[in-house]
């Protein structure tokens, strides 16, 4: 549906529409999404994807000829690991790097290829587990708490995928937990934020792509955005 939807928005502009694939996936989770990557060639619809799925990179490029781009989950960190995953279109690197880790991978990443790419902004993803954290057992109990509670009257009657849950830690950072097909990813307590870099370091670095991470984010984030 949300594939549908984003092909209909995406239609006669002038971005490219990447569909992005989870980072862990299992051999059913493998199966149906590249039947649906054989579905869009048959309607001869081109979707570039960007995954981290080591093997299945090559196997799209090879068998249905589309752009493959890396995702940040492949902790590209060094010109060498970036210089052997060739089969990728674009790399994303790691969010861990530091911007003057960010120079040193430059300086020594002579081909640059694939295309490098900086998450500028964004909560990474820190874990994802199949298991949900919160099933319909834990989300009867917490709707029985609610209910009678009137503090909590706001959580009545809505669905669980439209409450926010977090984990907190014991430093009180709050990190979301979001639901994904085939279970739940935990993000960063904290944004990542560069986009006050691009201009005056990036760029001079020799990085053009820049990404921003905004699932989950509504209309007024992407819009108060400042690049």
């Amino acid at each position: 549906m949300f594939l549908k939807e984003a092909l209909n928005i995406s239609n006669n502009q002038k971005y490219e529409l990447v569909w992005k694939w989870p980072d862990i996936a299992h051999k059913d989770t493998k199966e149906g999404l590249i039947k649906i990557v054989g579905i869009l060639k048959k309607l001869n619809i081109k979707l570039n994807i960007m995954t981290s799925l080591l093997g299945m990179n090559s196997y799209l490029k090879d068998n249905y000829s589309v752009n493959i781009y890396g995702s940040y989950a492949l902790n590209v960190f060094n010109s060498i690991s970036a210089s052997n995953l060739k089969d990728f279109d674009l790399l994303t690197f790691s969010p861990e790097l530091s911007i003057n880790d960010l120079k040193t991978l430059m300086d020594n990443y002579e081909v640059k290829n694939p295309v490098p790419e900086v998450l500028v902004k964004g909560n990474i993803e820190t874990l994802i587990t199949r298991k949900p954290f919160i099933d319909k057992k834990h989300y009867s109990y917490i709707n029985s708490i609610c209910n009678n509670n009137p503090k909590f009257n706001f959580i009545k009657d809505k669905s669980i995928n439209d409450i926010n849950f977090y984990l907190d830690d014991l430093k009180n950072n709050f990190y979301p937990i979001k639901s994904v097909e085939g279970g739940n990813l935990i993000l960063n307590s904290r944004e990542t934020s560069l986009e006050d870099q691009i201009p005056p370091r990036l760029v001079s670095f020799g990085i053009n792509n820049f990404s921003i991470d905004a699932r989950w984010k509504s209309k007024d984030y992407l819009l108060n955005l400042k690049l």
